[in-house]
C-alpha cells in the first residue's frame, strides 16, 4: 500500500546547519559534523521509512548548496517540493527530481506549506498548517501564562521529527485531535 509522507528541512549540503544551535546552546543536529555525514545520516532514516512507491512532500529548504541536490538520487518515493526560502536554484534542477513544484498544498481541511502560515491567513475552514521551516522551534501563540505551542500548527522539520519523513495521515491526525475535531469516516 503506497502511503504519503511530508518531511521538513533536510537542507541537503550545508555544512554550517551542524554547528546550528537552539536557545538553551544545544546543537539542533547533534548527530554529525559536517553534511556528508548528516545527509547520509537523513538518507538511511529516509530509506528505513519510505518505499519507491511512497509520495514525499518536502516542505521546502531541500538543498543550500547546488550539490546537495544530487543527495535525492539516492531517495525512495515520489517526491513534490513545496518551495522554501532557500530553495533558490534553477528550477530545471529541481525538476530533475521532484515531479511536482508547488507553492503550498491543501490537503483536505489542512495547508502544507514550507513557512508557518499567519495564523490571521489561515482560512476559516482551514484545521491546520503542515508547515517546516522553523527547524527545531514550534509556533506559538500568547496566553495569560507566557507562549505556547499553537496547536494549529505541525511542524514537519527533521530535527522535530528524529531526521525521518512523517506520514501526512499521522500530522493531520494529530491536528484534529489538538483541534478536538474528528477524523472523517468513510
Amino acid at each position: 500500500m503506497t502511503k504519503t509522507w511530508v518531511i521538513g528541512c533536510p537542507h541537503f549540503g550545508h555544512h554550517n546547519i551542524y554547528s546550528f544551535k537552539d536557545d538553551d546552546g544545544n546543537l539542533i543536529r547533534p548527530y554529525a559534523d559536517n553534511a556528508d555525514d548528516g545527509d547520509e545520516y537523513i538518507r538511511q532514516r529516509w530509506q528505513e521509512t519510505i518505499s519507491s512507491k511512497d509520495t514525499v512532500y518536502v516542505n521546502g529548504d531541500v538543498a543550500m548548496a547546488r550539490w546537495g541536490l544530487k543527495r535525492l538520487e539516492a531517495l525512495n518515493g515520489k517526491l513534490i517540493l513545496i518551495m522554501g526560502n532557500h530553495d533558490s536554484h534553477p528550477m530545471q534542477d529541481y525538476l530533475q527530481y521532484f515531479q511536482r513544484i508547488l507553492p503550498e498544498k491543501k490537503v483536505d481541511q489542512f495547508i502544507i506549506s514550507h513557512r508557518p502560515l499567519h495564523p490571521g491567513s489561515l482560512p476559516t475552514w482551514c484545521l491546520g498548517n503542515i508547515h517546516a521551516h522553523t527547524h527545531e522551534r514550534p509556533v506559538t501563540m500568547e496566553t495569560e501564562d507566557g507562549p505556547v505551542p499553537d496547536p494549529r500548527y505541525f511542524n514537519t522539520c527533521v530535527e522535530v521529527n528524529d531526521f525521518r519523513p512523517v506520514l501526512l495521515h499521522d500530522a493531520m491526525n494529530a491536528l484534529r485531535r489538538r483541534n478536538q475535531v474528528s477524523e472523517p469516516q468513510g
